[in-house]
């Protein structure tokens, strides 16, 4: 695994389209998700700050860092399988998206959200919910995620499937792979009809998975 302490030599992660600049005492380049695991533990033991770089195609200065560590996720970015039969792929979260839209059309099928922004990684069009002109059709990100691995900021991974967390009415109990049980209350307010990228998603008796579309984790 590579890792940079040189600033000059990482520059190019402390910025993104928005041109907004940060700094950071070094970079990260895991090649796995037990290695970003490990990270984060030690990191979040430690009260270092840890900014999660994609791509670098976003506008808001998300994967900027303010000090801390970098972690690169540019590394875990293979096409894990194609299941023809049921139409759905499985993926790392530093694929790129025009990549994944070209492989499946290779098989005669297509990736319906279609987000705007072709270079970024997968992973970021989950983590903001993207959409593009086929969303007026198809609908955003969201609409199509069965499946998430997330690591969080302490560590700890999640494993969630569609339809297999519920919230009871806005209280939440969710277990980590680790045995960890994570308890917390669904903000109670009124959603939007429309798609918005304000705040969570939220609703009474939530399928806990939309909760962790639009949530700044790692997505994997």
């Amino acid at each position: 695994m590579i890792v940079k302490n040189d600033p000059e030599q990482f520059q190019n992660y402390l910025s993104d389209a928005s041109n907004y600049k940060g700094n950071a005492d070094s970079i990260y380049f895991p090649e796995n998700e037990a290695e970003i695991s490990n990270f984060l533990k030690k990191f979040n033991k430690e009260k270092i700050k840890v900014t999660v770089s994609g791509n670098g195609t976003g506008l808001t200065g998300g994967r900027v860092p303010e000090g801390g560590i970098i972690i690169s996720l540019e590394k875990i970015n293979r096409i894990l399988e194609l299941n023809l039969e049921k139409k759905f792929v499985i993926v790392q979260p530093a694929v790129v998206l025009k990549d994944l839209q070209n492989f499946v059309e290779a098989q005669n099928l297509f990736y319906p959200p279609d987000p705007t922004e072709r270079n970024c990684f997968i992973g970021a069009t989950v983590a903001t919910n993207a959409s593009g002109a086929r969303t007026f059709k198809y609908g955003a990100t969201r609409n199509y995620v069965l499946g998430l691995r997330i690591i969080l900021p302490d560590g700890e991974i999640i494993a969630i499937e569609r339809e297999q967390y519920f919230a009871n009415r806005y209280e939440v109990n969710i277990k980590t792979e680790s045995g960890k049980v994570i308890s917390f209350e669904v903000p109670d307010y009124k959603m939007p009809k429309t798609k918005n990228a304000a705040g969570y998603y939220c609703k009474e008796n939530m399928d806990l998975i939309d909760l962790l579309i639009f949530l700044p984790v790692l997505t994997l």
